[in-house]
């Protein structure tokens, strides 16, 4: 009676998807109807049996007669108690139930005994059925479950109501939804009590992957399911008398204009497909019959045209002259092949909403050639321009290259303070931090009267907020050396200040430090090994940004440094040069070229001296030099067997000069005190960092690397303040 009602509702459809046919064979679970809704006749309950062995066949995937009886019968009354503790229609309560509650269990032993054959090829079960059989009848569909759970992995159920079933439960109005889209399936597959079973069992499947199934209605579930706002279904559900507070939704990536303009056929591949776009305006032109406006989101520089009639919905926001550049829109609509020369792909829009505004006649940052000294005066606009939002996604590629070639390694990221009371450089080039003076804006009027003072005239730093003077640091790379200790090879990656009050092109008071300053620190290593580590990080994130930043590199290479992209393969591919500090002085000496600073050994080596040795005395190759003087270099690094050098090393690089610098660290207590009272540094403000070399000190080995200097390098940006999204230099502190 069940089967022949059910076939009665698909007999008006005549059309078939072999599509989902082919599915169906595929389903994962078949499931068998329990009731039929009261208004539109459709699925309104189901009893659901999970997935068999993979060695059962499809045809003998369901329970074993007995076995699937005592769930049934179990499940009925489950159904039962639901249908009478929950507030369902009168007409389901009242009329359906006590009319067919003396025929069910007859129409269920007829239909069990159609699958009979089918049964004998799955597992024996006839002990968990007979344990199922021994319980209480009020227990009866926990025991039930129990022994289909171990009948290769069957599991029986009840879909229809109550949220203590099981939490993998779809309502029956989702079901009812993938029913009503798939109903010409269903009348293909009436004729087959199986494909029957399995196509209603699939309305299930599919719908719970939609909602969570214990508290939405009819109307939120249809909405969820279709994705849009549209009515789908006349029937308002209301909400059951369990509902809860819903769920947050699960986050998924969102589709960015570089996932359609990208990739080798540059969005040929997704022709047809119905997209939402979101992002700010670049173009607007107007034509006679069509519209074309140019949307840029961030992820890319390509922007996405779109193309509009007058018929869009929200077209007159455009007559009204609202899309100027600058405002942030959302567009929706179908992705076309474009007629124009430009691009391979457009969005041919169907519906227009204007999110945000913009006053073109105020707008920053104008479709117009504007200087880079401008554009520092905006930096809260300048990422909306093509080269700063180039650099900001190099900049994201490079840090995250950066962590994941150390963790790929084996490194630990540690966190190292942003304020300490040591000087890693020893040149007292710090910002102190106090609370002696005005820590808010509202408070700058204080007067020096007011900071709290020694009977000297000093500064009572004991009434400060640490208690003793403190500054930002410098640098994390003590600290990291405190944690290579224990973990032997660990990295940071903060941000680091250093008071130098320097307007050059390569220095910044702020900036982010990868090595020595990001530092790793290597335990268990020496300067050679530290070399090749610096080595292979530098070819690693070059590498990266090559292939992964193709679009913006090209766009670097065309437009800020013709021949970038060569430069900076040669540095990933070439082997690296390795000279001493001598060899490299007598290299300067000997060269014919004047420089602006005189060339003496004991010097420090200026940029001009850098890029001479690395782009011209050895051809554009990088260049390693080892063995500076001890006087200009830190107290933390090794002294040589010679008294008169360290074991230090700097990476040169083409354009830049010095990009990385490191060395072995001293690892020897009565050499690193004898150091430290030659330079005249406080041995108790680094009582902890001689610790460390008073129990198990072993030889360890870092580098640092000014991040900025590393994205300068990599996009060819003249000034280093263009590669920070707010600079901090000399004089300035906005945004």
């Amino acid at each position: 009676m069940l089967l022949a009602r059910l076939r009665e509702l698909g007999a008006a459809h005549e059309r078939f998807a072999q599509h989902d046919v082919a599915a169906m064979r595929d389903a994962p679970a078949p499931f068998i109807v329990l009731h039929l809704a009261h208004r539109k006749r459709l699925l309104h309950g189901c009893w659901v049996c999970q997935r068999a062995q993979e060695s059962v066949m499809l045809h003998s995937s369901l329970m074993r007669q007995e076995g699937a009886r005592e769930a049934f019968a179990a499940s009925e009354e489950k159904l039962r108690l639901n249908m009478r503790d929950f507030r369902w229609p009168k007409i389901v309560v009242e009329e359906k139930l006590n009319r067919r509650k003396s025929t069910w269990m007859k129409q269920n032993e007829k239909w069990m005994k159609k699958w009979e054959i089918s049964m004998r090829d799955c597992p024996n079960t006839n002990g968990d059925i007979k344990k199922a059989r021994s319980k209480k009848e009020d227990n009866a569909q926990g025991a039930a479950e129990n022994a289909s759970e171990k009948m290769a992995g069957f599991t029986s159920t009840v879909c229809y109501g109550a949220t203590s079933f099981s939490s993998r439960l779809c309502t029956p109005s989702l079901a009812r939804l993938h029913f009503w889209r798939h109903r010409h399936t269903f009348s293909a597959c009436s004729s087959s009590p199986l494909k029957l079973a399995i196509f209603l069992g699939v309305s299930c499947m599919k719908a719970q992957q939609y909602v969570k199934p214990k508290f939405i209605g009819w109307r939120s579930a249809c909405i969820r399911a279709d994705g849009r706002n549209d009515q789908i279904c006349e029937e308002q559900q209301s909400e059951r008398p369990y509902a809860a507070a819903p769920t947050v939704r699960k986050f998924q990536k969102r589709l960015r204009i570089a996932d359609v303009n990208g990739g080798p056929e540059q969005g040929l591949e997704r022709i047809g497909e119905r997209l939402s776009v979101r992002g700010w305006v670049r173009t607007c032109r107007m034509q006679r019959s069509i519209t074309f406006i140019e949307v840029n989101d961030g992820s890319c520089i390509s922007n996405l045209q779109c193309v509009m009639g007058s018929d869009v919905d929200g077209y007159d926001k455009v007559q009204s002259g609202l899309i100027t550049t600058g405002a942030s829109i959302f567009i929706d609509g179908v992705l076309v092949a474009s007629e124009g020369s430009k691009q391979k792909v457009e969005l041919k829009a169907t519906k227009l909403i204007l999110i945000g505004s913009s006053d073109p006649a105020t707008f920053p940052v104008q479709k117009k050639k504007t200087s880079r000294e401008y554009l520092r005066s905006v930096a809260h606009m300048r990422p909306r321009t093509n080269t700063f939002g180039a650099v900001s996604r190099v900049r994201n590629a490079l840090a995250y290259a950066t962590h994941k070639f150390f963790q790929d390694m084996g490194f630990v990221w540690v966190a190292s303070p942003i304020i300490t009371a040591s000087d890693c450089e020893g040149a007292g080039q710090q910002f102190c931090a106090t609370t002696l003076i005005p820590s808010s804006q509202e408070d700058t009027g204080c007067q020096i009267s007011k900071i709290p003072g020694t009977k000297d005239g000093s500064i009572d730093w004991s009434q400060d907020f640490f208690g003793k003077p403190a500054f930002l640091t410098v640098s994390g790379q003590l600290n990291a050396e405190a944690y290579a200790s224990a973990l032997c090879d660990v990295y940071t990656f903060g941000p680091t200040f250093r008071a130098e009050n320097s307007n050059t092109s390569r220095h910044l008071a702020e900036f982010w430090i990868i090595g020595a300053m990001i530092e790793p620190e290597l335990a268990f290593a020496n300067l050679n090994d530290d070399m090749a580590c610096a080595t292979a990080y530098l070819q690693y994130v070059l590498r990266y940004i090559l292939d992964n930043c193709k679009e913006d590199m090209e766009f670097f290479n065309n437009w800020i440094e013709k021949g970038i992209i060569a430069r900076l393969n040669n540095v990933a591919e070439k082997d690296f040069v390795q000279l001493t500090y001598t060899d490299a002085v007598n290299l300067l000496l000997k060269a014919k070229k004047k420089f602006q600073f005189p060339v003496k050994w004991g010097c420090d080596l200026q940029s001009e001296h850098e890029r001479y040795i690395t782009e011209e005395a050895f051809s554009g190759s990088p260049v390693i030099v080892t063995d500076y003087p001890k006087d200009i270099k830190a107290f933390y690094m090794r002294l040589n067997a010679d008294g008169k050098t360290v074991a230090a090393m700097d990476v040169l690089v083409p354009k830049v000069g010095e990009l990385i610098g490191g060395s072995q660290r001293e690892d020897r207590l009565e050499s690193l005190e004898s150091r430290m009272e030659e330079l005249g540094l406080n041995k108790e403000t680094y009582w902890w960092y001689l610790d460390l070399r008073r129990y198990g000190s072993v030889p360890h080995a870092g580098f640092g690397l000014g991040f900025e200097r590393l994205v300068q390098f990599a996009t060819g940006m003249d000034n280093i303040r263009d590669v920070i999204p707010f600079p901090r230099t000399p004089g300035s502190a906005e945004f």
